[in-house]
């Protein structure tokens, strides 16, 4: 007898992962938002109902439901191994302008896994597929990312540059 895929099949069969797993989501997502910015001080009443009705409205949306349960599925292993990529970078660096280097080349893989994980599965490597998605998309919209990237990477090499030039004049 196996328990834990009985216990997942009825819980599927039930609904859960299409209604309760998104609600739960969504309102921790939005309450802790809520709660980060401190809009409402201390009334939590008002932060649970706000979240909730977001909650709600969220999975109202089977397209979003949809688009949000695909998108768990294919990104949860990297998200897992990013952890652990991270962990091991924390304990490398040491130094601030480490960090930094490590963080930007993180968010770049970040990205380029999102893309990755939205795909087709024509592959079966890491939950992921072709980048068939990039060929969808609008070309405006294609360009508009790689400029953000480019120029993040401008951004980021010119803070680094004046970070030196402060150091060297002591």
């Amino acid at each position: 007898m196996n328990v834990l895929p009985d216990l997942l099949s009825l819980l599927d069969g039930l609904g859960a992962f299409e209604t309760i797993v998104p609600f739960f989501v969504v309102f921790l997502v939005v309450f802790g938002a809520i709660n980060h910015i401190g809009f409402f001080q201390n009334k939590r009443g008002i932060e649970v109902v706000l979240a909730s009705i977001a909650g709600l409205f969220f999975i109202r949306n089977q397209f979003l439901v949809g688009i949000m349960l695909r998108f768990f599925t294919n990104i949860s292993y990297f998200i897992f191994l990013l952890l652990i990529l991270l962990f091991g970078f924390g304990l490398i660096a040491r130094k601030k302008a480490k960090k930094g280097i490590f963080l930007f080349v993180g968010f770049i893989v970040s990205i380029s896994y999102i893309f990755f994980a939205l795909s087709d599965k024509t592959t079966s490597f890491l939950g992921g597929g072709s980048l068939r998605i990039l060929s969808q998309l609008p070309s405006n919209i294609v360009q508009g990312i790689l400029f953000i990237v480019l120029f993040g990477a401008i951004i980021f090499w010119a803070m680094k540059g004046k970070s030196k030039n402060k150091t060297d004049k002591r």
